[in-house]
């Protein structure tokens, strides 16, 4: 009975229940489609712009991003992205465009404030200066606020400036104007005073935040005739004023003319014409170009000239010493002297807006000027000169000259110090290709000594630095350059060369080994290894028996496989212990050492002699697992390649794989014509492995940041210009070289062009490193290379968002790339078609085979990205600095091509697409006339010919007709794709029912990024048409993945189009 009533109980309850689930129910169905509906006409009339998937929908991507405090970054990346019209939004728009911007900003512009300003009300019943939202009254009190800001910032940059504060003042006075304030037409015409106020505004923007304009009517439709969409009538403009140069950002209730940071980087704003290699480049940099180019020619005027006015020593050290500490306060992050400023203020930034001038510093740039041989002769034979005896911009082969530190050290392009000589003539002294800051303190260039020797001095009046930056004003200084790291000796204490004069707390001379090595553990446990290697090196110098000599041996071995330098170490160590009665550490260490060389079979042995002698050593026995793993890559090829992307995923810093080198089927031999090449030692077929190395040296960029992290390498001898990591890779190369004189040996082997290095390779007791050479062969040998490139293809080819002008890896390297130099693929010479591709992992180069090879055939690639439009003259002229021309089959199709027929070409390319858009519905009628008109501008056979300009277009067709599900023509538009691209392929017609199903690839062609994608696309064909022939598309699929990215065990996560193989089968 109790059962029966519980029972009863619960029915009611739920019949109760079930009328108020209905209504929620209703009402939750009644919310969602009025949310459909209403963001429906919103979504729609935007949706010819592009943007982040979220934003189309909500507003709450920009919420995040506005709260999230980079707001300038992550919307100069959306238009990057996106293009110059970005959706951000429902309702909202981003654009970049300076003449749309320009329109929108104009006085007499019918774009107003819109109803965002409201929100800038403390009262919401009364407005303020902020959300004034009439024109007419707001321009009575617009810009007090952030005019006084700008007032501030600007004086604050003056006054710390010694070089512009009397240099504003002497061209004000001028005016003789009497009245306390200078007329607009006036002042206008003073270059001084508006160059230090654009400047002031760039650096410290006034103003920051989101401000919005409304946009008018559709016939004030913003932006430039045929260059934007049109903007839908009764949307807004917001706008974020940051700088003088103001950028823009629409958004839909905005249009946002914002950020002169990303104005400051957009191509249509600031491209100059200039003979680099890029000439997108900001006009303040094509700028100083031109004032450089001025600076050195008029240098060149007083050549050979003897100076007569050489200030006081106290003069030039003082003003150094305020540049640097100048410095030191507005950017204490660039600056070594910024520790003191940061121990004395208790903060890393103290100083007002400090942090935003050091975000906004000019990108570091390096120059290369004329190259000169470094000294090969030994310092004792070299005889000495005074400053006061030194010509201008004159090398003073076969002398020396003695110098004394002064000041503290800087870093910019150089490490820079002032000094002085015997005579007391004080000098700037430059020095260049040193160890990067992030390495060697620049503190700890001259030890702590401060004397030093320099040959061969180079002699020359220069501005203390060359980077175009506000808060490092150049200013001028007689100066000694070095450019080779083995031009300068800095002197230990108690050498006997240092002038008594210079010789400092003379107490240390009575410091035993033991206390040298005490200070060397005490800096090492602060990780500051150039303090820790220099007190070692003491404990060396005065070591007086074998056992303090091992010791220091053995610690200063530890130093330097922590600064990178294995080849030091292995020397350090085997002189750190008695081969006949060896300590467990410096076994340890040595083998470690052998390592870090690659040297994996002397590792292994050295190993083994440990675990025999010491079998209780758990780091030994891990040591030998990894050495036998990296023999085995070595000796059969055989990678884990699922482990090498996890570890450059993960890598913080520059993505170090631990891996050896396989090279077995490869060798070097002479190359007729080309100096040295790389040939096969077997008969290959297509995806073969060849070739995996480590590289010889690699420098990193972070793709996410590269505003923090980009270089740019000027070559005032070539007139080129790099970006990226070039000019990190530099220093080094040079300083690899100069602590590992085998690895200088194998370098200097790599093509240097008509550059004739010195004979000599060794003096003063250490190797003599050309930096000129070193950066000709850089120049000529290294490559751009992605953090991978299977994700690179992944995110940026096969995604459908593709960014064409980065390539994933050629020698004519795109701007903002990582960048390394690897001794085996540098032998590999130039084809465009190539028979083998380069991929990366890494720091490891993967080359495979890209057709079938016989066995002593020469590899090739191609050095610079290819287009189906170039005409044969600019393609030898982009390869004329190799000094070679190519007569590949593509090259030879160019040359017999006319300007008439490449010009046809390219116009009938453009009709096509002009005429089959992929907005509108496919019309294959029209697609195909177009395709036939095309075809006849080719002469000759088709069966291998490379017909590129045709090629795209036909794997477009197809993948339209695959789109449509019209998989039968679809299959035979992407079979023509490849054979235009140079495969044979022998394939029955898809249609065709009578005939045994084949589908076979006789030849392989041209392996470029999208081949991989067509193969893909042909199993989704095969798949609805011919099952049967669905695995062997995907064998050829898979060697396609392989021969591009490197490996194809990732195939099926990167490409998932088509459904895992697995579930299929």
């Amino acid at each position: 009975m109790a059962e029966t009533s519980f029972l009863d109980h619960m029915r009611e309850i739920v019949g109760d229940a079930r009328p108020s689930i209905a209504i929620a129910g209703l009402v939750a169905i009644f919310v969602t489609l009025w949310s459909v509906l209403s963001t429906w006409p919103q979504y729609n009339r935007l949706r010819e712009f592009k943007g982040p998937r979220l934003a189309a929908l909500s507003k709450w991507w920009l919420i995040k991003k506005v709260g999230g405090g980079r707001a300038y970054l992550d919307f100069w990346e959306v238009t990057k992205q996106y293009g110059s019209i970005a959706k951000v939004g429902p309702n909202d728009l981003l654009t970049d465009d300076p003449e749309l911007m320009r329109h929108i900003l104009n006085v007499r512009t019918e774009y107003r404030r819109s109803d965002w300003y409201d929100g800038m009300r403390f009262d919401p019943g009364n407005n303020n200066i902020l959300s004034w939202r009439d024109e007419d009254e707001h321009f009575n009190v617009a810009g007090s606020d952030t005019t006084a800001t700008a007032i501030r910032s600007t004086m604050l940059h003056i006054i710390t400036n010694p070089l512009v504060h009397p240099t504003l003042r002497a061209e004000i006075s001028k005016t003789h104007f009497s009245e306390p304030i200078i007329p607009d037409a006036i002042g206008r015409d003073l270059p001084c005073l508006q160059a230090v106020i654009k400047e002031g505004l760039r650096t410290f923007p006034p103003v920051a935040g989101l401000m919005s304009k409304q946009v008018p009517a559709p016939k004030a439709t913003p932006g430039k005739e045929n260059s934007s969409p049109a903007v839908p009538k009764s949307d807004t403009a917001r706008g974020e004023y940051s700088a003088v140069k103001i950028s823009g950002v629409l958004m839909l209730e905005s249009l946002d003319p914002r950020d002169g940071w990303r104005c400051s980087r957009n191509k249509a704003a600031v491209t100059d014409t200039m003979d680099l290699i890029d000439s997108s480049l900001d006009k303040n940099l094509v700028k100083w170009v031109k004032t450089t180019q001025a600076t050195l020619a008029e240098a060149q005027t007083k050549k050979g000239q003897f100076v007569t006015d050489h200030p006081t020593k106290d003069a030039v050290e003082k003003l150094f010493m305020a540049r640097v500490l100048g410095k030191a306060i507005l950017t204490p992050g660039l600056n070594p002297a910024g520790t003191f400023v940061r121990m004395a203020c208790g903060s890393d930034y103290s100083f007002p807006g400090s942090k935003l001038i050091e975000d906004h510093s000019a990108i570091p740039i390096t120059t290369v000027e004329g190259p000169y041989p470094p000294c090969a002769i030994p310092e004792k034979d070299l005889k000495p000169i005074s400053i006061s005896q030194m010509r201008l911009e004159t090398h003073h082969w076969g002398s020396k000259v003695l110098l004394h530190q002064l000041s503290l050290v800087d870093r910019g392009e150089a490490i820079m110090f002032i000094v002085e000589d015997q005579a007391g003539t004080a000098v700037l002294l430059k020095l260049y290709h040193q160890p990067l800051e992030k390495e060697i303190s620049c503190n700890w260039t001259m030890l702590d000594y401060r004397v030093c020797i320099v040959k061969n001095p180079f002699f020359q009046r220069v501005h203390d630095t060359i980077t175009p930056n506000f808060c490092q004003i150049p200013q001028s200084y007689y100066t000694l350059r070095v450019d080779h790291p083995g031009d300068i000796i800095p002197l230990r204490h108690g050498d006997g060369r240092i002038p008594e004069a210079w010789k400092v707390n003379p107490d240390r001379d009575d410091k035993t080994s033991h206390g040298y090595r005490d200070l060397g553990n005490k800096a090492f446990g602060k990780k500051d290894w150039a303090a820790a290697h220099h007190s070692y090196s003491q404990a060396l110098d005065v070591a007086e028996t074998s056992q303090d000599k091992q010791l220091a041996h053995l610690n200063r071995s530890l130093i330097n496989l922590k600064l990178g330098r294995p080849a030091e170490a292995l020397l350090d160590v085997t002189q750190a212990y008695d081969p006949e009665a060896p300590t467990e550490k410096a076994l340890f260490r040595h083998a470690i050492a052998l390592y870090r060389l690659n040297r994996f079979e002397d590792c292994e042995a050295m190993l083994i002699d440990l675990l025999d002698k010491f079998p209780d050593n758990k780091a030994a026995e891990t040591t030998l697992l990894s050495v036998k793993t990296r023999l085995t890559e070595q000796r059969t090829g055989k990678y884990n390649f699922n482990k090498m992307y996890k570890t450059a995923k993960a890598a913080k810093g520059a993505p170090l794989i631990d891996c050896a080198t396989y090279s077995k089927p490869v060798e070097i031999r002479e190359s007729p014509g080309r100096g040295r090449g790389l040939y096969t030692t077997k008969a290959v077929k297509a995806g073969d492995l060849l070739l995996v190395e480590k590289a010889f040296e690699y420098s990193f960029i972070d793709e996410t940041r590269l505003t923090d992290q980009c270089t740019i390498l000027a070559n005032f001898n070539t007139k080129r210009m790099t970006a990226g990591a070039s000019a990190n890779l530099w220093p080094k190369v040079v300083q690899k070289l100069y602590h590992d004189p085998e690895a200088l040996s194998a370098f200097t082997e790599l093509h240097h062009g008509k550059y004739k290095p010195v004979t000599a390779t060794e003096g003063d007791g250490r190797p003599v490193v050309d930096a000129f050479l070193v950066e000709k062969i850089l120049s000529l040998n290294s490559f751009g290379a992605p953090r991978s490139t299977r994700d690179f293809c992944g995110n940026n080819v096969w995604s459908g968002n593709p960014a064409p002008e980065v390539c994933a890896s050629t020698r004519e390297r795109p701007l903002f790339t990582s960048v390394g130099v690897w001794l085996l693929a540098a032998r590999i010479n130039h084809s465009c078609v190539g028979n083998c591709r380069r991929s990366f992992i890494g720091d490891m180069a993967i080359i495979r085979a890209a057709r079938d090879i016989p066995v002593g055939t020469e590899l090739t690639i191609p050095y610079r990205p290819s287009t189906d439009s170039e005409s044969y003259q600019d393609v030898q002229k982009g390869l004329a600095k190799w000094g070679f021309i190519c007569d590949c089959e593509l090259c030879k199709d160019r040359l017999k091509t006319t300007e008439a027929v490449r010009v046809r070409r390219k116009e009938l390319s453009k009709e096509f697409d002009k005429q089959v858009p992929s907005d509108q519905e496919f019309d294959l009628e029209k697609a195909t006339k177009l395709l036939r008109v095309i075809e006849k501008t080719y002469s000759g056979k088709p069966a291998k010919q490379i017909r590129w300009c045709i090629a795209h277009l036909y794997a477009y067709v197809g993948i339209r007709l695959r789109q449509d599900e019209d998989f039968v023509r679809a299959a035979e538009m992407l079979i023509k794709g490849l054979e235009t691209m140079g495969f044979v392929i022998l394939a029955t017609p898809p249609d065709d029912g009578s005939a045994q199903a084949r589908f076979e690839v006789k030849q392989w062609g041209m392996m470029e990024h999208h081949i991989p994608w067509l193969f893909f696309q042909l199993i989704e064909c095969y798949a609805e048409i011919n099952p049967h022939l669905v695995p062997v598309a995907e064998h050829y699929a898979q060697i396609a993945y392989s021969i591009i990215v490197g490996e194809g065990e990732s195939m099926w996560d990167v490409m998932p189009a088509t459904g895992n193989k697995a579930e299929r089968t």
